[in-house]
């Protein structure tokens, strides 16, 4: 019988090592959504771009575009987590 125990703990030796499978699980979390918009940006009025030379409406034409992009930006980035 001692005579077989290094045998049968060398067959111990010989069985495989368990597989392990990593696995990615998403999981939906409940967020809080906005509870009130954000404001709008103030834009130049059509009336007031009507008085305005060729320079100073473009410039003010530049500055509604960039604050309507930044608006819509911050809408989507409150809006991501309903």
């Amino acid at each position: 019988m001692i005579r077989l125990l290094p045998i049968l703990l060398l067959a111990g030796c010989a069985t495989q090592a368990p597989i392990v499978q990593i696995r990615t699980v998403e999981v939906a979390v409940p967020v809080k959504c906005v509870a009130e918009r954000p404001a709008p940006p103030e834009l130049f009025p059509d009336s007031q771009m009507r008085d305005m030379n060729g320079y100073e409406a473009v410039h003010a034409l530049y500055s509604n575009e960039q604050a309507l992009r930044a608006y819509s930006d911050l809408l989507r980035a409150a809006m991501e987590g309903c």
